[in-house]
């Protein structure tokens, strides 16, 4: 007998060997994990016995089983660093392939949610290697999920231009937005020249919703600076571009929509670029509010505005309208009269304004006011 109970002793302690920790408590043993303790323990949840993570049975993923563990991790600050050396371990050895795809994905998410310094290295080579191209789990492509997570620490030159070389191919519309994304975290002037990548294929329209999400987080992020200026100097060169009437059509109804135009807001390159999309349509009193913002601004600002005032004033040449006729019909450009169509304090004022710049008009128009009160 004794030598029977000997055996199962011998064969309970193999059987421990086997498996990794699933101590009674697990919190405070976990605390004390080191990290090959940790790698094992990694390893036997992501390959042989995902039940350790204590999942709901309704089918939860498993890095939110791994998430809950660490959250839950207190007393000793080390502990999720020894964590996320040992991820960065498993991570390093896990081979590309479809059995092992749920691992890499529930790999590279624990990545992305504690980013440990030990798997940046590790997360750019595998990308710069495109080692998880062509494998996917549910509907996730793992290259990009992979590439996504490198933007996690920094997106630095070495990165960007990796971004643009694998934009060059074909790929998913979410793939190009991610690209945007990215690229912005380098400088804002990246994601504006990434645009016309992205511009061609605003279709179908639910994409330029898509984009416009994107472009709303950059602005409100930082500043309209950046994509007045770009939009402004290539203007021409988009209007040639395909699809740039849905583009445009997303900048006025939803990222610059006209109410912009009187919006209260700290950024006033935000109200400049709204003006400048909706130049074409300015009313005499729009214009004269655009006008007022110069009034005790920088010299950056001021000049800003002189440039959109200039632009708005040969847009609305394009149809302007005459306050002095019965209906107050529209004429098109070239055709007579002509008129610029200003205000001041007092009303609505028609004025020739042939070869005489807006700018210059309502210079002149501050000078009358000066002498006295007119309107029409």
């Amino acid at each position: 007998m004794a030598k029977a109970k000997a055996t199962g002793k011998s064969k309970s302690v193999k059987k421990k060997q086997k498996t990794a920790a699933t101590p009674k408590n697990p919190a405070k043993s976990f605390n004390k994990f080191e990290v090959e303790e940790w790698t094992r323990f990694i390893r036997f949840a992501l390959h042989e016995n995902p039940s350790v993570l204590n999942l709901d049975p309704k089918g939860e993923a498993l890095d939110a089983g791994f998430i809950r563990i660490l959250n839950s991790l207190s007393g000793d600050p080390g502990a999720k660093d020894r964590f996320g050396e040992a991820l960065s371990l498993v991570f390093e050895s896990t081979q590309p392939s479809r059995d092992n795809a749920e691992a890499i994905y529930t790999l590279l998410q624990l990545i992305s949610y504690t980013t440990p310094s030990a798997a940046k290295s590790i997360v750019r080579r595998r990308v710069f290697q495109e080692y998880f191209s062509g494998l996917q789990f549910a509907v996730m492509d793992l290259h990009t999920l992979a590439l996504a997570v490198a933007g996690e620490w920094e997106v630095d030159q070495e990165l960007a231009s990796y971004i643009t070389r694998f934009n060059e191919e074909p790929q998913e519309f979410r793939c190009r937005l991610l690209s945007l994304r990215l690229l912005s975290r380098k400088h804002p002037s990246d994601a504006y020249a990434f645009l016309p990548k992205i511009i061609p294929e605003l279709e179908p329209t639910v994409r330029a919703t898509q984009l416009f999400r994107e472009l709303r987080g950059i602005t409100l992020h930082l500043t309209y600076a950046g994509f007045l200026r770009w939009y402004r100097d290539r203007e021409v060169h988009l209007e040639r571009t395909p699809r740039f009437d849905i583009f445009h059509e997303m900048l006025t109804k939803k990222l610059v929509p006209r109410e912009t135009i009187n919006k209260v807001t700290e950024d006033k390159y935000e109200r400049l670029f709204a003006y400048h999309i909706h130049a074409s349509s300015l009313l005499p009193e729009e214009m004269k509010d655009l006008h007022s913002l110069r009034a005790g601004s920088s010299a950056e600002i001021d000049g800003e505005v002189r440039r959109v005032l200039e632009y708005a004033a040969e847009k609305t040449r394009a149809t302007t309208v005459d306050p002095a006729g019965p209906t107050e019909s529209k004429f098109l450009k070239d055709s007579i009269p002509k008129r610029d169509i200003v205000s001041n304090m007092n009303g609505r004022i028609g004025l020739l304004a042939s070869d005489q710049s807006f700018l210059v008009t309502m210079l002149d128009i501050e000078l009358k006011q000066a002498r006295g009160n007119y309107a029409s």
